[in-house]
């Protein structure tokens, strides 16, 4: 929730006809030297989803 209301963004639920199949998150942070945040994302797909294009799919909405 705190990402959300300081970013306007974070986790968001994947659904594949109305059924949950996985997260996908976008999330900015700090790293040691570097002059600004960075981006980074993550997702996690339900196994019986791999090999689909959700995750890419996912990524790219995001």
């Amino acid at each position: 929730m705190r990402q959300w209301r300081d970013e306007g963004f974070g986790m968001r639920a994947i659904l594949r006809d109305e059924r949950f199949v996985g997260l996908v998150s976008l999330a900015s942070c700090t790293l040691p030297g570097a002059a600004e945040p960075v981006w980074r994302i993550g997702w996690w797909i339900d196994p019986a989803g791999l090999g689909q294009g959700i995750a890419t799919e996912a990524a790219t909405a995001v």
